[in-house]
């Protein structure tokens, strides 16, 4: 198997954060890249863990949305409508 095949294939079996800390790596070394990619598949796909990480990533999604919701419903001038849509603080 051609390694860019083999490593496409390998992106689309894996979640948002561990492509990027994946992709932080192979910046390293493509071996690093490898053995991460291999150690963190294991850990977040377990059975324990699997559901938390779900959980967790609804609880940000839902939370974000309200804090953008109540953000947006006071009134602003330019400058804290860009704070706003730009997610600064």
């Amino acid at each position: 198997m051609r390694p860019d095949a083999r490593r496409k294939r390998s992106a689309k079996n894996s979640a948002p954060s561990d492509l990027i800390l994946n992709h932080a790596s192979a910046v390293l070394s493509l071996e690093l890249n490898q053995a991460m990619m291999n150690a963190l598949r294991k850990w977040y796909r377990s059975g324990l863990i699997q559901p938390v990480l779900v959980t967790l990533m609804l609880f940000q999604v839902v939370s974000g949305v309200t804090l953008l919701w109540r953000a947006t419903a006071a009134q602003g001038d330019l400058y804290r409508t860009l704070q706003t849509s730009t997610a600064r603080s």
